[in-house]
């Protein structure tokens, strides 16, 4: 997988350095612009983080592009590799710059409520910083991250089945149903307590949480389906997709 990680990151190396480059120019624009004109420092906050937020956007869109650029690659079908290692090289590969952008956003909170006097709202990140919500809150997105490319992934490959245009199409209503139907199954199965665990006791409200921060119920059932995700979207490739 090392390889074909290292393939992909030469390939996007140039978009994802140009856009880092980018961002940082705006977020600092921002910043110092902001202090000088004397902003409101929650206008200032807002655009940070929409900023942040449309370049993890732009990071599952490249992500996925990588993804559906592989499955189709006449000369990465002949390397004698499993299809899996397809599907974890650009999900590994995302993932490390969602990593890098979390950390870029929590260093830049950390010098907006330092340098913008936000005391309140610093007290309650230095305690973030200090909790161990803070590694749950990390493993938390990069959970989030990879299950919902794993299902996008699988709707490419189910769209890439289908030799027409209309596969796109194709692919966006399997996404949609499949979501649908894994949040339906999973309300049947573990009825309420799908989202949380949580009982009444004499100390007060107990709730379970699951590794993932929410319940274990619902922990086991999204590592099961990723599971199931994984290998239907490698049997797809190797049967199904054409190069």
């Amino acid at each position: 997988m090392m390889r074909l990680l290292k393939y992909d990151w030469k390939r996007n190396s140039t978009t994802v350095l140009g856009t880092l480059a980018v961002l940082i120019i705006i977020q600092t624009a921002i910043m110092v612009t902001g202090m000088i004109r004397g902003w409101d420092p929650i206008v200032m906050l807002v655009s940070s983080l929409m900023g942040y937020s449309s370049i993890g956007v732009l990071l599952i869109v490249l992500v996925v592009r990588t993804f559906d650029y592989n499955i189709r690659s006449y000369q990465r079908r002949l390397l004698p590799l499993r299809s899996v290692w397809t599907i974890l090289s650009p999900l590994f590969m995302g993932v490390l710059g969602m990593i890098a952008l979390a950390i870029l956003v929590l260093t830049h909170l950390w010098l907006h409520f330092y340098f913008l006097g936000f005391q309140q709202l610093g007290v309650e990140l230095g305690l973030l910083f200090q909790d161990a919500n803070f590694l749950l809150g990390i493993w938390r997105l990069i959970w989030g991250f990879s299950y919902i490319i794993l299902s996008i992934f699988f709707a490419t490959a189910v769209a890439r089945t289908i030799p027409r245009k209309s596969g796109v199409w194709v692919g966006i209503l399997v996404f949609v149903l499949l979501h649908n139907m894994i949040d339906w199954v999973g309300r049947g199965l573990l009825g309420q307590g799908y989202w949380t665990e949580s009982e009444i006791t004499e100390t007060g409200l107990s709730i379970t949480m699951g590794p993932l921060g929410q319940s274990m119920g619902k922990t086991i059932y999204e590592m099961v389906v990723a599971a199931l995700l994984l290998f239907a979207t490698a049997y797809l490739i190797d049967r199904k997709v054409e190069a």
